[in-house]
């Protein structure tokens, strides 16, 4: 039980400090600031597990003006449907650079004056919609209108840069 605890530690410790996840490939974090992400099977395994995550989804709930959207596989479609630009963070917890951009998105979602929005997706949590985007770098911003990618972008954005992707959106 010792070993299997300092294995544990050991890959807490790798996690922190590189921000980014370890998996059975070189994944990690790129030069770009952003995390690679592991292949997704192209098959379903053919043994059966022995063990089982069960991931809950986030309850629904209305956001109150200026703040972040919490985007599910449920609720996806219906939020990127509307006029307003919507910028759409798709991060996850272990990705360094992802949570460095944290702050500065929530704080576009706090200034928002009703000219856009601003969704998060956890990636580990919704991987439908991984799939669907072919997400295969985090962070990764999407500014969608109207039902439709206007504008993309992976790895680290300062604040004016972000400003600038809302833009593209707003312009059309």
């Amino acid at each position: 039980m010792k070993k299997l605890t300092a294995l544990i530690l050991a890959i807490l410790t790798a996690l922190l400090f590189t921000g980014c996840a370890l998996t059975g490939r070189s994944a990690g974090r790129e030069p770009d600031g952003t995390c690679s992400l592991p292949e997704l099977p192209s098959e379903a395994p053919t043994e059966t597990p022995t063990a089982a995550v069960v991931i809950t989804e986030a309850p629904e709930v209305t956001p109150e003006p200026g703040r972040e959207i919490v985007l599910t596989k449920h609720n996806f479609d219906e939020e990127i449907a509307g006029d307003t630009p919507i910028l759409v963070d798709f991060w996850a917890s272990w990705c360094g650079p992802c949570m460095m951009l944290a702050p500065t998105v929530e704080e576009l979602a706090r200034e928002s004056d009703g000219s856009y929005r601003v969704g998060k997706v956890n990636i580990d949590e919704q991987l439908e919609l991984m799939e669907r985007f072919e997400i295969s770098a985090i962070p990764l911003l999407i500014v969608f209108k109207n039902g439709e990618e206007v504008a993309r972008n992976v790895g680290y954005m300062e604040k004016d840069q972000l400003i600038e992707l809302i833009g593209s959106a707003k312009a059309e």
